[in-house]
């Protein structure tokens, strides 16, 4: 299995944003990558609107996917494009349907420009 363990352990106070009490990894079979998520990072799972919550809640099978995608957008300097496609490659690691897969994948391809571009401006500030 490409994420280490069938689960994650996080912690939340309010619902909504949640804290990994144990690293996540990833390690992609189609990169031959492996990404290391630390303790302590910080998702929403699924950055999507309330109004869609029915069909794709922040929080899903796709959980540990998202959280890898909320951290290569916010704490790394790889490309967006690979961003994506890793996000898309773990939720079919996690068994995440094609539909549901592409549903997500495309929302994120056409909303994400602006999170990644304030993600990478934010990690900018703190690297000076």
């Amino acid at each position: 299995m490409p994420f280490s363990g069938d689960s994650v352990a996080v912690q939340t106070s309010d619902g909504r944003t949640f804290r990994l009490l144990e690293p996540l990894v990833y390690s992609s079979p189609q990169h031959g990558s492996t990404t290391t998520v630390p303790a302590g990072f910080e998702s929403d799972g699924a950055s999507t609107p309330s109004s869609v919550w029915s069909i794709v809640p922040p929080f899903g099978q796709y959980f540990r996917a998202a959280v890898l995608h909320d951290w290569l957008y916010r704490e790394t300097y790889l490309p967006r494009e690979y961003c994506d496609s890793l996000f898309c490659e773990a939720m079919a690691e996690l068994g995440v349907s094609a539909l549901m897969r592409e549903t997500i994948h495309a929302a994120v391809r056409l909303g994400g420009a602006a999170p990644f571009y304030h993600d990478r401006a934010l990690l900018d500030a703190r690297s000076e």
